[in-house]
């Protein structure tokens, strides 16, 4: 597990939900579990990817950011599943997938926590890029998920 955690936060973003979920099950493990973890080498064998960086097109940096959650997928404790990436220029630069603290009593509620934390390394990379001098981030972040309501709440200030 500690290999393929490595994997997710370094160069593989996309097995870090499946990294997440394993590790829940790393101090009793079980053969479904050690069959749930060759699945994922199996996806790393047969797909290829990895992280490509291209260089800027402009002079003045974009940062974009996309947030979603998992509302009411784990019935243990019905805490919600929080993930969040942060582009520069379209180059994936931060991501995160988490367990929120508390429980979410809604998919808007959820949404909204997973926004909130994306905004959160939206702001920490533009005021990196500042300090750093590093080309102007002159244009708007744009943060982007897919619940209306937590649309609607963030753009009327109503949370």
């Amino acid at each position: 597990m500690g290999s393929l955690q490595w994997l997710a936060n370094n160069t593989r973003p996309d097995i870090t939900f499946s990294c997440n979920q394993l590790s829940k099950f790393n101090s009793a493990p079980t053969r479904e579990h050690l069959r749930a973890a060759h699945q994922v080498l199996q996806y790393l064998r047969h797909n290829q990817r990895g992280l490509h960086y291209s260089k800027p097109a402009a002079p003045a940096l974009t940062v974009t950011g996309y947030a979603d959650s998992d509302w009411g997928s784990d019935t243990d404790d019905r805490k919600p599943y929080l993930g969040w990436c942060v582009l520069l220029d379209g180059n994936l630069v931060l991501w995160k997938t988490k367990k929120a603290t508390c429980v979410a009593l809604s998919t808007c509620q959820a949404e909204y926590m997973a926004l909130a934390h994306c905004v959160q390394d939206v702001i920490y990379l533009r005021q990196l890029l500042g300090e750093l001098d590093v080309g102007g981030t002159t244009a708007p972040s744009v943060v982007y998920c897919d619940n209306r309501s937590a649309k609607q709440g963030v753009e009327t200030g109503s949370f």
